[in-house]
């Protein structure tokens, strides 16, 4: 049986930047920059998340601007399936951003996510931003319940890299 198929529309970078459907955390992570984001990034992204069941690439390496990848969560068949919109790697700062293209299931008008991590004198810093337009109309109500699931995704995290 085929899932159903929701296509969404398309974010840009600067959309993570300027909107009400953004919720960012930020913690410091003990683990430096560049394991950080290998971890973010490796062939089991976010492995430690309990919402996630699994994340895999769809793309070939070397990973950029382009990828595309497919996450699979907890939920029974609801996968998201991810294209890359930004990409950048420097010792001092890593970070990029995804727009989700299509779900398996209703709800929302646009969504991704934006990475951010930099090197500290006691390891990293991690800043994730979660870009959310549900399309019921209920913004205002959904918020919290909205953040609330988002902030379990940095607890996770931060357990994971403590």
């Amino acid at each position: 049986m085929d899932m159903p198929s929701f296509k969404l529309a398309p974010l840009v970078e600067s959309d993570f930047n300027s909107s009400d459907f953004v919720y960012t955390f930020s913690a410091p992570l003990a683990k430096d920059a560049a394991t950080v984001w290998a971890e973010l990034n490796g062939e089991s992204p976010l492995h430690w998340c309990k919402a996630i069941k699994k994340i895999s690439w769809t793309s070939p390496e070397p990973r950029g601007v382009g990828s595309t990848r497919t996450a699979q969560l907890v939920v029974p068949g609801a996968t998201l399936y991810e294209r890359f919109i930004l990409w950048e790697e420097s010792p001092e700062r890593y970070r990029n951003a995804f727009t989700v293209e299509t779900t398996t299931f209703p709800g929302t008008k646009r969504f991704g996510e934006y990475y951010e991590v930099v090197g500290t004198a006691t390891g990293s810093l991690f800043t994730w931003s979660f870009f959310i337009d549900p399309s019921l109309g209920l913004t205002q109500y959904l918020r919290p319940v909205i953040r609330r699931g988002l902030a379990g995704l940095m607890t996770d995290t931060q357990k994971h890299f403590a």
